[in-house]
């Protein structure tokens, strides 16, 4: 939301697997990332999304480096209104300065999860 792209390419691995109910697809480099990215705001935009917050549900103990962290995501409008809420499962991976992202798993999405593969591909 806050339009950092190069922030925002840190935080993933590429390449980068993402699952929805309608498939799996692979981000292989970051201009692809960068697309998806773009394209995924502009949905947010259309849909009055400004702003967003996170909740973590629940987290396991990293193993091998590696952990899966379920998270709740709300969207805000411009008057603070919580107008849509998400469910995504993210798999990271530990890195020496950071964590990065190298699944997403689609559980329920404030889009339409057939809007998100339009999206994602």
């Amino acid at each position: 939301m806050a339009m950092d792209l190069e922030t925002l390419k840190s935080c993933f691995a590429v390449p980068l697997v993402v699952y929805t109910k309608a498939g799996v697809v692979v981000v292989r480099e970051e201009a692809e990332l960068e697309r998806v990215v773009s394209r995924y705001r502009q949905a947010l935009t259309e849909n009055r999304v400004v702003s967003a917050g996170i909740r973590i549900e629940s987290r396991e103990t990293p193993s091998d480096g590696r952990m899966r962290v379920l998270c709740r995501t709300f969207g805000y409008d411009a008057e603070g209104k919580a107008i849509s809420t998400s469910v995504v499962r993210y798999f990271l991976l530990e890195r020496p300065d950071r964590l990065e992202v190298e699944m997403i798993e689609y559980i329920s999405s404030p889009l339409s999860l057939e809007d998100v593969e339009k999206i994602v591909h």
